[in-house]
Protein backbone atom coordinates (compact mmCIF):
# COMPACT_ATOMS: atom_id res chain seq x y z
CA UNK A 1 0.00 0.00 0.00
CA UNK A 2 1.05 2.74 -0.74
CA UNK A 3 0.35 6.64 0.44
CA UNK A 4 -1.77 9.74 -1.10
CA UNK A 5 0.42 12.09 -2.62
CA UNK A 6 -0.37 15.59 -4.60
CA UNK A 7 1.06 18.09 -6.83
CA UNK A 8 1.31 21.28 -4.37
CA UNK A 9 1.88 24.39 -3.83
CA UNK A 10 3.25 25.43 -0.31
CA UNK A 11 1.48 27.42 1.50
CA UNK A 12 2.68 28.11 5.30
CA UNK A 13 -0.07 30.23 7.68
CA UNK A 14 1.68 31.29 10.57
CA UNK A 15 -0.32 31.71 13.80
CA UNK A 16 0.07 35.02 16.02
CA UNK A 17 1.51 33.29 18.84
CA UNK A 18 5.01 32.77 20.06
CA UNK A 19 4.94 29.10 21.20
CA UNK A 20 3.61 27.57 18.19
CA UNK A 21 3.86 27.85 14.48
CA UNK A 22 1.18 25.76 12.41
CA UNK A 23 1.73 24.88 8.81
CA UNK A 24 -0.49 23.33 6.18
CA UNK A 25 0.23 22.30 2.11
CA UNK A 26 -2.32 22.88 -0.54
CA UNK A 27 -1.95 21.72 -3.89
CA UNK A 28 -0.36 23.69 -6.73
CA UNK A 29 -2.33 25.75 -9.55
CA UNK A 30 -1.70 25.71 -12.98
CA UNK A 31 0.08 28.82 -12.81
CA UNK A 32 3.11 28.69 -11.15
CA UNK A 33 4.79 26.81 -7.76
CA UNK A 34 6.56 28.12 -4.91
CA UNK A 35 6.91 28.86 -1.31
CA UNK A 36 4.75 31.30 0.56
CA UNK A 37 3.63 32.47 4.19
CA UNK A 38 0.92 34.22 5.60
CA UNK A 39 1.35 36.42 8.76
CA UNK A 40 -1.66 37.95 10.01
CA UNK A 41 -2.01 41.54 9.29
CA UNK A 42 -0.22 41.06 5.64
CA UNK A 43 -0.47 39.38 2.62
CA UNK A 44 0.85 36.38 1.28
CA UNK A 45 4.27 36.65 0.52
CA UNK A 46 6.29 34.17 -1.73
CA UNK A 47 9.69 33.75 -0.22
CA UNK A 48 10.64 30.68 -2.43
CA UNK A 49 10.75 30.11 -6.27
CA UNK A 50 12.47 28.24 -8.73
CA UNK A 51 11.33 26.77 -11.90
CA UNK A 52 13.73 23.81 -12.13
CA UNK A 53 12.04 22.80 -8.50
CA UNK A 54 9.09 21.91 -7.43
CA UNK A 55 8.23 22.02 -3.36
CA UNK A 56 6.57 18.76 -2.40
CA UNK A 57 5.76 19.55 1.48
CA UNK A 58 7.19 21.88 4.22
CA UNK A 59 7.14 22.47 7.98
CA UNK A 60 7.98 25.22 10.05
CA UNK A 61 9.85 24.21 13.63
CA UNK A 62 7.83 24.59 16.66
CA UNK A 63 9.73 28.07 17.67
CA UNK A 64 8.21 29.88 14.43
CA UNK A 65 12.07 30.33 14.05
CA UNK A 66 13.54 27.51 11.28
CA UNK A 67 11.65 26.31 8.45
CA UNK A 68 12.51 23.12 6.19
CA UNK A 69 10.94 21.74 2.63
CA UNK A 70 11.70 19.08 0.29
CA UNK A 71 11.86 20.13 -3.11
CA UNK A 72 12.20 17.62 -6.35
CA UNK A 73 14.76 18.86 -9.11
CA UNK A 74 13.04 18.66 -12.60
CA UNK A 75 16.42 19.06 -14.30
CA UNK A 76 19.26 17.17 -12.51
CA UNK A 77 19.68 13.52 -12.61
CA UNK A 78 22.27 11.13 -10.95
CA UNK A 79 24.25 8.94 -12.85
CA UNK A 80 21.21 6.57 -13.04
CA UNK A 81 18.77 8.78 -14.18
CA UNK A 82 17.32 9.89 -10.98
CA UNK A 83 16.28 13.32 -9.38
CA UNK A 84 17.08 14.60 -6.40
CA UNK A 85 14.99 15.53 -3.62
CA UNK A 86 16.81 18.11 -0.92
CA UNK A 87 15.63 19.27 2.19
CA UNK A 88 15.86 23.49 1.71
CA UNK A 89 16.54 25.00 4.86
CA UNK A 90 15.31 28.54 6.06
CA UNK A 91 15.90 31.10 8.33
CA UNK A 92 14.68 34.72 8.48
CA UNK A 93 12.75 33.44 5.13
CA UNK A 94 16.03 32.64 3.83
CA UNK A 95 17.97 29.42 2.71
CA UNK A 96 21.19 28.85 5.00
CA UNK A 97 21.01 25.10 4.04
CA UNK A 98 20.43 22.31 1.58
CA UNK A 99 20.55 18.42 3.00
CA UNK A 100 21.42 16.79 -0.35
CA UNK A 101 19.81 13.40 -0.98
CA UNK A 102 16.57 11.70 -1.76
CA UNK A 103 14.66 12.79 0.90
CA UNK A 104 10.97 11.02 1.37
CA UNK A 105 9.95 12.49 4.63
CA UNK A 106 11.17 14.68 7.54
CA UNK A 107 10.23 15.99 10.63
CA UNK A 108 11.06 18.94 13.28
CA UNK A 109 12.39 18.11 16.62
CA UNK A 110 9.73 19.78 19.28
CA UNK A 111 12.52 21.98 20.45
CA UNK A 112 12.75 23.29 16.82
CA UNK A 113 17.08 22.56 16.43
CA UNK A 114 17.01 19.31 14.65
CA UNK A 115 14.92 17.57 11.36
CA UNK A 116 14.86 13.52 11.47
CA UNK A 117 14.18 12.50 7.99
CA UNK A 118 14.18 9.37 5.87
CA UNK A 119 16.45 8.94 2.35
CA UNK A 120 15.65 6.06 0.45
CA UNK A 121 16.43 4.89 -3.45
CA UNK A 122 14.17 4.17 -6.08
CA UNK A 123 12.95 1.07 -7.40
CA UNK A 124 11.93 0.05 -10.78
CA UNK A 125 10.51 -2.51 -9.54
CA UNK A 126 7.75 -0.73 -7.59
CA UNK A 127 6.84 1.43 -10.20
CA UNK A 128 9.89 3.73 -10.04
CA UNK A 129 8.60 4.51 -6.11
CA UNK A 130 11.33 6.55 -3.55
CA UNK A 131 11.73 3.36 -0.80
CA UNK A 132 13.01 5.04 2.01
CA UNK A 133 15.78 3.07 3.31
CA UNK A 134 18.14 4.69 6.04
CA UNK A 135 17.00 7.59 8.95
CA UNK A 136 19.31 10.83 10.06
CA UNK A 137 19.45 13.62 12.26
CA UNK A 138 20.55 16.67 11.06
CA UNK A 139 21.27 19.81 13.62
CA UNK A 140 20.45 23.19 11.85
CA UNK A 141 22.75 25.01 13.38
CA UNK A 142 25.78 23.08 13.33
CA UNK A 143 24.50 21.47 9.83
CA UNK A 144 26.11 18.34 10.76
CA UNK A 145 24.22 15.11 10.07
CA UNK A 146 24.15 11.60 11.87
CA UNK A 147 22.79 8.34 10.33
CA UNK A 148 20.68 6.65 13.14
CA UNK A 149 19.29 3.49 11.45
CA UNK A 150 19.14 1.84 7.86
CA UNK A 151 16.60 -0.84 6.63
CA UNK A 152 16.93 -4.75 6.93
CA UNK A 153 16.12 -7.19 4.20
CA UNK A 154 14.58 -4.69 2.28
CA UNK A 155 12.45 -3.54 5.04
CA UNK A 156 10.50 0.27 3.78
CA UNK A 157 10.83 3.00 5.70
CA UNK A 158 7.59 4.87 5.25
CA UNK A 159 7.23 7.56 7.35
CA UNK A 160 8.48 9.60 10.49
CA UNK A 161 7.45 11.48 13.40
CA UNK A 162 9.22 13.36 16.30
CA UNK A 163 6.43 12.98 18.83
CA UNK A 164 5.73 16.47 20.88
CA UNK A 165 3.85 14.16 23.85
CA UNK A 166 6.94 12.22 24.59
CA UNK A 167 9.87 14.04 22.59
CA UNK A 168 10.52 10.40 20.93
CA UNK A 169 11.48 8.97 17.38
CA UNK A 170 8.64 7.05 16.00
CA UNK A 171 9.33 5.25 12.18
CA UNK A 172 6.67 3.84 10.69
CA UNK A 173 8.05 0.76 8.25
CA UNK A 174 6.56 -2.10 6.26
CA UNK A 175 8.52 -5.48 5.12
CA UNK A 176 6.98 -8.17 2.86
CA UNK A 177 5.62 -11.35 4.93
CA UNK A 178 5.74 -8.95 7.86
CA UNK A 179 3.37 -6.15 7.55
CA UNK A 180 3.64 -2.64 8.82
CA UNK A 181 5.47 -2.02 12.05
CA UNK A 182 5.69 1.15 13.91
CA UNK A 183 9.53 1.38 16.10
CA UNK A 184 10.60 3.74 19.14
CA UNK A 185 14.16 4.80 17.69
CA UNK A 186 17.15 6.44 20.32
CA UNK A 187 18.18 9.65 19.48
CA UNK A 188 21.68 8.62 20.33
CA UNK A 189 22.48 4.87 19.22
CA UNK A 190 19.86 4.80 17.16
CA UNK A 191 18.56 1.50 18.36
CA UNK A 192 14.74 0.16 18.23
CA UNK A 193 12.20 -0.60 20.39
CA UNK A 194 9.08 -1.88 18.61
CA UNK A 195 5.58 -0.51 19.22
CA UNK A 196 1.80 -1.74 19.04
CA UNK A 197 0.68 1.49 17.54
CA UNK A 198 -0.19 1.30 13.31
CA UNK A 199 0.91 4.85 12.06
CA UNK A 200 2.89 7.75 13.37
CA UNK A 201 0.88 10.39 13.21
CA UNK A 202 0.00 11.71 16.77
CA UNK A 203 -1.78 14.23 18.31
CA UNK A 204 0.44 16.89 20.04
CA UNK A 205 -0.97 15.52 23.25
CA UNK A 206 -0.54 11.81 22.21
CA UNK A 207 -4.08 10.57 22.65
CA UNK A 208 -4.52 9.68 19.16
CA UNK A 209 -2.74 8.76 16.11
CA UNK A 210 -4.07 9.09 12.71
CA UNK A 211 -3.20 6.81 9.56
CA UNK A 212 -3.72 8.64 6.23
CA UNK A 213 -5.82 7.34 2.79
CA UNK A 214 -3.94 5.06 0.69
CA UNK A 215 -3.97 5.55 -3.19
CA UNK A 216 -5.55 1.51 -3.60
CA UNK A 217 -8.84 2.89 -1.90
CA UNK A 218 -7.67 2.11 1.96
CA UNK A 219 -9.44 3.74 4.40
CA UNK A 220 -8.12 6.67 6.71
CA UNK A 221 -8.36 5.67 10.92
CA UNK A 222 -8.00 7.28 13.80
CA UNK A 223 -7.09 5.67 17.15
CA UNK A 224 -7.06 5.99 20.85
CA UNK A 225 -3.15 5.70 21.33
CA UNK A 226 -3.00 4.22 25.05
CA UNK A 227 -5.71 1.46 23.70
CA UNK A 228 -5.01 1.06 19.85
CA UNK A 229 -8.70 1.30 19.70
CA UNK A 230 -10.02 2.35 16.13
CA UNK A 231 -12.66 5.39 16.55
CA UNK A 232 -12.89 6.51 12.78
CA UNK A 233 -13.09 5.03 10.00
CA UNK A 234 -13.11 6.94 6.42
CA UNK A 235 -15.47 5.81 3.51
CA UNK A 236 -13.54 3.66 1.59
CA UNK A 237 -14.16 5.33 -1.73
CA UNK A 238 -12.99 8.41 -0.02
CA UNK A 239 -9.84 9.50 0.56
CA UNK A 240 -8.64 11.56 3.16
CA UNK A 241 -5.24 13.34 3.69
CA UNK A 242 -4.02 15.03 6.76
CA UNK A 243 -4.44 19.37 7.47
CA UNK A 244 -3.99 19.32 11.08
CA UNK A 245 -4.68 18.65 15.05
CA UNK A 246 -6.89 21.24 16.51
CA UNK A 247 -9.49 22.01 19.62
CA UNK A 248 -12.82 23.22 19.81
CA UNK A 249 -14.38 26.37 21.69
CA UNK A 250 -15.45 23.63 24.47
CA UNK A 251 -11.89 22.02 24.44
CA UNK A 252 -12.68 19.13 22.36
CA UNK A 253 -9.49 17.40 19.91
CA UNK A 254 -10.31 17.52 16.71
CA UNK A 255 -8.42 16.13 13.87
CA UNK A 256 -9.00 18.40 10.31
CA UNK A 257 -8.57 16.05 6.90
CA UNK A 258 -9.32 16.83 3.04
CA UNK A 259 -10.67 14.87 0.89
CA UNK A 260 -9.97 14.23 -2.85
CA UNK A 261 -12.93 16.97 -3.58
CA UNK A 262 -11.23 19.83 -1.50
CA UNK A 263 -14.16 19.65 1.24
CA UNK A 264 -12.69 19.49 4.88
CA UNK A 265 -14.12 16.89 7.31
CA UNK A 266 -13.71 17.64 10.39
CA UNK A 267 -13.83 14.77 13.19
CA UNK A 268 -14.53 15.03 17.00
CA UNK A 269 -11.50 12.72 18.74
CA UNK A 270 -13.55 13.14 21.94
CA UNK A 271 -17.00 11.84 20.31
CA UNK A 272 -16.14 8.95 19.08
CA UNK A 273 -14.80 9.90 15.92
CA UNK A 274 -18.22 12.30 14.74
CA UNK A 275 -17.53 13.64 11.66
CA UNK A 276 -18.26 17.27 10.13
CA UNK A 277 -18.18 17.83 6.26
CA UNK A 278 -17.30 21.79 5.23
CA UNK A 279 -17.86 22.09 1.76
CA UNK A 280 -16.85 24.23 -0.57
CA UNK A 281 -18.24 24.89 -4.41
CA UNK A 282 -15.80 27.23 -6.12
CA UNK A 283 -12.93 24.62 -5.75
CA UNK A 284 -10.03 26.43 -4.06
CA UNK A 285 -7.56 24.76 -1.42
CA UNK A 286 -8.65 24.25 1.93
CA UNK A 287 -5.45 24.70 4.24
CA UNK A 288 -5.65 24.83 8.34
CA UNK A 289 -3.45 27.08 10.76
CA UNK A 290 -4.32 25.23 13.73
CA UNK A 291 -7.30 27.59 14.51
CA UNK A 292 -9.68 28.14 11.50
CA UNK A 293 -9.95 26.55 8.18
CA UNK A 294 -8.41 29.24 5.11
CA UNK A 295 -9.04 28.52 1.28
CA UNK A 296 -6.42 29.46 -0.95
CA UNK A 297 -7.59 31.62 -4.58
CA UNK A 298 -5.83 33.43 -7.01
CA UNK A 299 -7.59 37.30 -6.77
CA UNK A 300 -8.33 38.88 -10.92
CA UNK A 301 -4.90 39.92 -10.31
CA UNK A 302 -3.25 36.65 -9.98
CA UNK A 303 -2.41 37.26 -6.78
CA UNK A 304 -2.52 34.10 -4.13
CA UNK A 305 -4.94 35.17 -1.45
CA UNK A 306 -6.56 32.81 1.30
CA UNK A 307 -10.28 33.63 2.35
CA UNK A 308 -11.82 32.26 5.88
CA UNK A 309 -15.77 30.69 5.68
Amino acid sequence: MTRLTFSLLVILVLSGGINRLHSQVGFTDSEREGLFIKVPGSAVQEIYSNPDERILKAKVSPRQDWLAAIVYNRVVRDAEGWANRDILVFHNRKIVGRIKGKIKKFDWSPEGGQLVYIEGRYDIDMFDMLLGRSLYLYDVSTRKTKKLTESVNDEIFWDVTWAEFDGNIYLWTQLVGEGWKVYRVDQEAGERELTDYKAVNFSPDGKFYFEESGEGGSPAMLFKRATNEQIYKSPTDEGRAFLGWGVSSEGERLLYLRDGHLNVSIVNCDQGGLETMVERSDYSVPIFDGKDIHWTYRDPDGRLQLLKP
